[in-house]
């Protein structure tokens, strides 16, 4: 259980190679050809790779494809209803009518495992 806590990656961003913890990663945004990995320190590092690319390198339990230009870390994720999913610093994501029924699902998967409330 710790080891998934402490999931590092390290990548090639063009601001430069880094190393980062999963848990430190709040949601990466596909946009004009670039993935845009954003942090919880409100930092932002770019790649130029496709977000099925990103996916694969961060396959965890805790990253959710919720929408074909978004990949969200659940942690920071606080509810997810009426085709929108929220996160902790209030942002607001829309969740396709395609995809709304599985993110629901996984997000309650994910809380009931962590015994958080969904």
């Amino acid at each position: 259980m710790a080891e998934k806590e402490q999931h590092r990656v390290s990548y090639d961003f063009v601001e430069g190679p880094a190393a980062f913890d999963l848990a430190a990663l709040v949601y990466v945004e596909s946009r004009l050809h670039r993935c845009l990995f954003h942090f919880r320190n409100g930092t932002t590092l770019s790649t130029y790779r496709k977000l099925d690319d990103v996916e694969k390198l961060l396959a965890d339990e805790r990253m959710l494809r919720i929408h074909k230009s978004y990949l969200i870390n659940v942690t920071y994720c606080i509810k997810v209803s009426n085709y929108s999913l929220w996160l902790q610093d209030g942002q607001i994501f829309s969740v396709p009518r395609a995809r709304y029924h599985y993110v629901k699902e996984c997000y309650i998967k994910y809380c009931l495992e962590k015994g958080r409330e969904a």
